[in-house]
C-alpha cells in the first residue's frame, strides 16, 4: 500500500469550493480534509480541484488482467473514483459471461489502492439465459452500478451489410463471422423474454441496492421505457428526446468524453450540444482511451463556465452514487485533489484518499522527501507503461 502523505497545508494556489475559486490554503491530514497548521507546501499557480469521479471508466484488454494498471492510468487522467464498465453480453470472447466474472474477480483479489476502484457492468438486455448467473455474479462482487445496453439491433445492422461487415465484429470479439451471425441469430429469438428479464434484474437490482441505468437510448420513447422498469441513470443517449425525456423525469443524464472527441463529427456535435442546453448532469469517460479533464478543455472552448463542468465530473457523480464524502473539498471530505496547471492546461498531480498518486515537474519537486511512497507516474512513462500493456 502507498504511504498517505503527513499532514499538510497546500498553500498559494486557487481551491474549488461550492462552484466557485477562493484563494486560501486546503489542509489534508490522515487522508481527509481538514484544518490545521500544518507544514506548508507551496502551489503557487495552480488550482486545486475535487477528484474526478467517473461512473463509466472503461478498461482495455491489458487493463482488464491488471486491475494496478487500470489504477494508474486512472490517476494519471485525475480520476480518484471509479467504476469499471465491464461488459456482460452473449456476444462471447471477452464480453462472454466467464471471461466478465474472471475480470471481476481479478478486480475484487487486486491490492487496495488510492484510486478506489469499483465494479460496474454493462449487461446486454438480450442475454436472458444468463440473468440467474449475473444475479449471482452481483451478489458476489458487490456491484452497485449497473447499466442496461443493447448491442442487438447494430449488429443485425452489420449482418444485414454482409459477411464483411460482420467480419470486423467477430474478430473483435476472437471469433469468426458465420459463429457470430448464429449468435445473433439466437439473441433475437429471445426478444419475447427480454421485458420480463429487465423487469426481473430491476427488482432484484433495488433490493441489493444496486443502481442502474440504460446505456444509448435512442430516442424519448426506449428512456421511458427503461424509466418504468426503475432504470433511472441515462448513459450517453443517442437523441435530444431521449435526453429532455431523463431530464423531464429527473433522471440523471451521462455524457461521455468518448462521445466528444472531434468536433467534426455529427455524434459529438450532437453530445456537446447537450451540454450546453444544460441536459447533463454528469461527464464521464466511456472508452478506455477517453479523459475526462480533455472533454472539459473541448466544452470550456466553447463557452462553457470550467467551474460548472468541474461539478460535473466531480461533484454531480459524487452526488448521484451517494458519496457524500467526495466531489467536494470541504473539511472532513477524503483527500481526493486534482493539482492543476491551468496556464498549461495540464494535470501536475493527483492527491488520492491522502496519497500523492501522481504528480510530474515542479509539483513532483514541490512534494519530494514528504512521504514514503512508490515512483510517481508521470506522463511520459504511463504512456510507455500502456504500450508495452497493449503490446503484450
Amino acid at each position: 500500500m502507498m504511504a498517505q502523505l503527513p499532514p499538510l497545508r497546500l498553500t498559494g494556489a486557487h481551491v474549488l469550493r461550492d462552484g466557485a475559486f477562493e484563494a486560501r490554503t486546503l489542509a489534508l491530514a490522515e487522508g481527509r480534509i481538514t484544518r490545521g497548521p500544518f507544514e506548508a507546501v507551496d502551489l503557487s499557480g495552480h488550482w486545486l480541484l475535487p477528484g474526478i469521479v467517473d461512473m463509466a471508466a472503461e478498461p482495455d484488454p491489458a487493463e482488464r488482467q491488471s486491475p494496478g494498471t487500470f489504477r494508474d492510468r486512472l490517476a494519471a487522467g485525475g480520476v480518484t473514483t471509479a467504476w469499471g464498465l465491464y461488459r456482460w453480453s452473449w456476444e462471447g470472447g471477452e464480453t462472454g459471461v466467464a471471461a466478465t466474472r474472471g475480470d471481476l474477480a481479478r478486480l475484487r483479489r487486486a491490492t487496495p489502492g488510492p484510486i478506489d476502484l469499483r465494479p460496474g457492468l454493462e449487461a446486454e438486455s438480450h442475454a436472458t439465459a444468463t440473468g440467474t448467473e449475473l444475479l449471482a455474479t452481483a451478489e458476489t462482487e458487490r456491484l452497485d452500478l449497473v447499466y442496461f445496453s443493447n448491442r442487438l439491433a447494430r449488429l443485425q445492422e452489420l449482418a444485414l451489410g454482409g459477411p464483411g461487415g460482420l467480419a470486423a465484429a467477430a474478430g473483435a470479439l476472437g471469433t469468426d463471422a458465420d459463429t457470430l451471425a448464429a449468435r445473433i441469430a439466437a439473441a433475437a429469438a429471445c426478444r419475447p423474454g427480454v421485458p420480463r428479464h429487465l423487469c426481473r434484474m430491476a427488482e432484484a437490482f433495488d433490493r441489493m441496492g444496486i443502481s442502474y441505468g440504460s446505456l444509448g437510448d435512442a430516442d424519448g420513447e426506449t428512456r421511458e421505457h427503461h424509466r418504468i422498469i426503475g432504470a433511472r441513470l441515462t448513459l450517453r443517449p443517442k437523441s435530444r428526446s431521449a435526453a429532455a425525456t431523463a431530464k423531464a423525469m429527473n433522471d440523471p443524464v451521462l455524457i461521455a468524453a468518448a462521445d466528444l472527441a472531434g468536433m467534426a463529427d455529427s455524434g459529438a456535435r450532437r453530445a456537446s450540444a447537450l451540454v450546453l442546453e444544460g441536459l447533463c448532469d454528469v461527464l464521464v469517460s466511456g472508452a478506455p482511451g477517453a479523459r475526462v479533464l480533455d472533454a472539459i478543455w473541448t466544452l470550456t472552448d466553447l463557452g462553457i463556465a470550467f467551474e460548472r463542468l468541474w461539478h460535473l465530473a466531480s461533484t454531480g457523480p459524487a452526488e448521484v452514487m451517494g458519496l457524500h464524502d467526495r466531489g467536494t473539498l470541504n473539511p472532513g471530505a477524503r483527500a481526493d485533489v486534482c493539482i492543476l496547471d491551468p496556464a498549461r492546461r495540464r494535470l501536475a498531480g493527483v492527491i488520492a484518499d491522502g496519497c500523492l498518486v501522481w504528480a510530474e515537474g515542479a509539483v513532483a519537486d514541490a512534494f519530494a522527501g514528504r512521504a514514503a511512497r512508490g515512483p510517481l507516474r508521470t506522463p511520459a512513462r504511463t504512456e510507455r507503461a500502456e504500450a508495452r500493456h497493449a503490446a503484450e
